[in-house]
């Protein structure tokens, strides 16, 4: 004997908007980690960080920050990565980038690289690289995007110049 349920009235999505839209966002548990191929390189070489991102619930924007060791600038925006993986130089780093010597890869859904080439004296200083964990909040067609979570981690470079020929 086969028994069947149906419902006469099935709920739509749309009666069950609001019961949707009032659940809490999911908690971030996001951890960051910034590495580097060495902590004091020689002008000209490469300088290579790599973010590692742990614990990630929603999709990920990463941006990278330098500032100088003392502080006594503000932080200058290198490049980030959109959450569809968009790359966008930092207003002073565009020229650079446009060279290619400034390049962000994203290795796995997890590890993003940052890879200065040809290092100058005054690529010394401190380096952020900020994961922002995001999730889509709302119902159609009025979705919408929401931080959930945000961690950075920093790396001091140094930038030994080379000595000139006598």
């Amino acid at each position: 004997m086969f028994c069947h349920s149906f419902y006469l009235n099935p709920p739509s999505l749309n009666s069950l908007s609001p019961l949707l839209s009032s659940l809490p966002p999911p908690e971030s548990n996001v951890t960051v980690s910034l590495s580097s191929n060495s902590s004091e390189v020689q002008e000209g070489d490469v300088v290579q960080l790599t973010c590692s991102i742990h614990s990630t619930t929603g999709p990920l924007s990463v941006a990278w920050q330098w500032s100088e060791k003392q502080g006594s600038t503000s932080p200058q925006d290198l490049v980030s990565v959109d959450r569809d993986g968009t790359v966008r130089p930092g207003p002073g780093y565009r020229e650079r980038s446009s060279y290619g010597e400034i390049r962000v890869e994203r290795v796995r859904e997890d590890i993003y690289t940052l890879s200065l080439y040809n290092a100058l004296p005054g690529d010394e200083g401190l380096y952020r690289c900020t994961a922002t964990e995001w999730v889509e909040a709302g119902t159609e067609p009025e979705q919408s995007w929401e931080i959930i979570g945000e961690k950075s981690a920093t790396k001091t470079i140094t930038v030994k110049t080379v000595g000139e020929c006598v």
